[in-house]
């Protein structure tokens, strides 16, 4: 886990030095303790700010553990939303936790058995393990945040097997929420490219017509023996790209000009392979454009779709 006090700049105002932080218009009190240089908290994404949030929470926890989409947070899982209006906290065998730190606003307190193996303390911050952190935002958050968080932890971490996950997110006596923590495990995979793609396909299940989808697909060109990598491959036939907002920032991934110039390269040459290339950066359309192309396309065969 990253030490997010440092990457932050964060500030303990408990101490001699912090102190003069306290009511300094140059910083931000992220929590009665926490503060950290106001310009640079305003530099950040909302989602950043999150991550500041329950770091700072995290430094100042006695007892309790910063938990759920908050701990996710900070282990760098990724979870639907750019922010979190509270960041949750959990303590150890299901105790209710007190302590000043714990009735400040923008905590809010979680009730749930946790045993002492499911806690980290990293860099002075208190944290919930990376399997107990998935278990968490499924029974917290529900299937999709789930499944977004056990793809993230997957991708990252793909020799260990499905069993694995398994037994490290559902040990322990019953818990509320346990049937959403199976059915996000039996949904999940180990090679979704982003959150986004995961919603998508969480998204196209309900579409009819659909009778195979492959997710981070391998075409191969006969002629060239050229492979191509695409988001989502289904019926053997449609390909539906995934594109993120960042894609398209200039920066990230080089002029845009460039960009949309390879894509029609890459496009043009899928079609010729008998492929229909159909996008949205919105995973929420996802169904609606695939059921269009599935539509559109669907009777004709690999010929007639060249």
């Amino acid at each position: 886990m990253r030490n997010w006090g440092e990457h932050f700049g964060l500030i303990d105002m408990r101490t001699r030095a912090g102190a003069r932080a306290r009511g300094d218009a140059e910083h931000i009190a992220l929590t009665a303790e926490i503060a950290m240089p106001l310009l640079r908290y305003a530099e950040l994404p909302p989602w950043q700010q999150a991550t500041a949030r329950a770091a700072a929470v995290a430094l100042t926890l006695d007892a309790a553990v910063v938990a759920g989409t908050a701990a996710a947070r900070l282990h760098r899982i990724d979870v639907p939303g750019t922010g979190q209006p509270a960041v949750d906290v959990l303590h150890v065998d299901g105790k209710r936790p007190g302590g000043r730190p714990l009735k400040s606003s923008g905590i809010r307190q979680r009730y749930a058995w946790l045993p002492d193996d499911g806690v980290l303390v990293k860099h002075g911050m208190r944290v919930t393990t990376i399997g107990r952190t998935l278990r968490d935002v499924c029974a917290f958050e529900g299937l999709v945040a789930g499944v977004i968080a056990i793809d993230s932890v997957r991708r990252r971490m793909p020799d260990v097997p499905l069993g694995r996950w398994h037994e490290e997110l559902l040990v322990g006596p019953r818990f509320k929420g346990a049937a959403v923590v199976r059915e996000a495990l039996a949904l999940s995979i180990h090679n979704s490219g982003s959150a986004a793609e995961t919603r998508a396909r969480l998204l196209l299940r309900g579409v009819a017509g659909i009778v195979t989808i492959v997710a981070q697909a391998e075409i191969t060109d006969p002629k060239t023996g050229r492979r191509y990598y695409v988001d989502f491959l289904i019926n053997g036939w449609l390909v539906l790209e995934i594109d993120g907002d960042v894609k398209y920032d200039g920066v990230t991934y080089g002029p845009v000009d460039e960009i949309i110039r390879e894509e029609r390269r890459r496009e043009k040459n899928l079609h010729n392979m008998g492929k229909v290339v159909v996008r949205t950066n919105d995973p929420r359309e996802a169904p609606a454009v695939v059921a269009g192309a599935l539509a559109r396309y669907g009777h004709m065969g690999p010929m007639g779709r060249r």
